[in-house]
């Protein structure tokens, strides 16, 4: 039996080989910015949550969960990221795989968290995040724009 391959929970902005994942995976934002640091450009330091990193709900208004694993892999992005500072202030944001397109930008739809500090403090930021993607705003703006396609959004934090 062949195993499926096993992808990654988190991926580095100035990693190259992120630019693989395109916005289908990491979103528009991720994905904007992964692109400029290809090409040299300074972006500042982040990683992304992946969308399989969450388990969505079924039911309007739930958090999501974190998959299996999901939470040892942030805490080490993130005490990576905060190169050993104990307090590293950062943003949590959406990277939606239906945001900053041709047809929709979804521009103020979703969940921005800013003075983050702490792993736990980021989970949650980056949970509420995800939830924001099912929001009634959110979906109704979606659906107006996207129609059938709006089943597909994902998020990535």
């Amino acid at each position: 039996m062949i195993e499926p391959p096993v992808l990654p929970m988190i991926a580095w902005i100035d990693d190259p080989e992120s630019t693989r994942y395109g916005s289908p995976l990491i979103g528009g934002k991720a994905s904007g910015l992964t692109a400029l640091a290809s090409a040299g450009l300074p972006v500042p330091s982040a990683f992304v949550i992946l969308p399989h990193a969450f388990i969505m709900q079924s039911h309007r208004g739930a958090l999501p969960t974190l998959a299996p694993g999901a939470d040892r892999v942030i805490d080490a992005a993130y005490r990576q990221l905060a190169g050993g500072l104990p307090d590293a202030i950062v943003a949590v944001r959406s990277s939606a795989t239906v945001e900053d397109g041709a047809v929709a930008s979804h521009a103020g739809q979703f969940l921005t968290t800013l003075n983050v500090v702490g792993t736990d403090s980021v989970i949650g930021a980056a949970l509420a995040c995800v939830a924001s993607l099912h929001d009634a705003a959110a979906e109704a703006y979606r659906s107006e724009r996207l129609g059938a396609d709006s089943d597909l959004a994902r998020m990535a934090v």
